[in-house]
């Protein structure tokens, strides 16, 4: 069985939230219609990275970064399995908008949340050898670190931890 590192990992929820964030923002749209009728746009082609960013050039951004290997990790959350019989990626999704209201932004962010978090409860297999994909359901809303401080640029950060199929022989 061959190796699904970080990188492939990372394509992967990168494929299918950029397959299905389309079609999945309209289906929410249109459920969140009569309470808080909000606009959320779809991040452009260029505005999607795979790298921390100090700079934005449009937004929403979606920025996919991914974090170390786990295996064998026993002082995590979840018991990993050892390299011989699989072992977890931490994923995390970054989203950042702006708006010149501050409650509508956070609203906004919520639903990035949201909505991301449905498309990889369907998608949880990332079409690969994933055992499972665990989303931390709170969402940390908070002003960027390092960008202009403002309180109309924020974030929502989503921490996936990716269980995958592997073998090291």
């Amino acid at each position: 069985m061959p190796i699904y590192g970080i990188e492939r990992t990372v394509r992967k929820v990168y494929d299918v939230l950029y397959a299905d964030l389309d079609s999945y923002l309209t289906v929410m749209e249109a459920e969140w219609a009569a309470t808080f009728p909000i606009t959320l746009n779809r991040p452009a082609a260029d505005a999607w990275y795979f790298a921390p960013k100090t700079r934005l050039t449009s937004y929403p951004s979606i920025v996919i970064l991914g974090g170390p290997v786990r295996h064998g990790d026993q002082t995590a959350t979840y018991e990993w399995q050892t390299a011989n019989e699989g072992g977890g990626h931490d994923i995390k999704v970054v989203v950042v908008d702006c708006d010149d209201d501050t409650e509508r932004l956070r609203f906004k962010l919520y639903r990035y949340n949201t909505v991301i978090t449905r498309i990889i409860g369907t998608k949880y297999d990332l079409n690969q050898q994933v055992m499972f994909v665990q989303v931390k359901r709170d969402a940390d809303v908070s002003p960027l670190s390092g960008g202009s401080g403002s309180p109309f640029v924020q974030a929502v950060r989503l921490q996936l931890l990716v269980q995958v199929e592997e073998s090291i022989t």
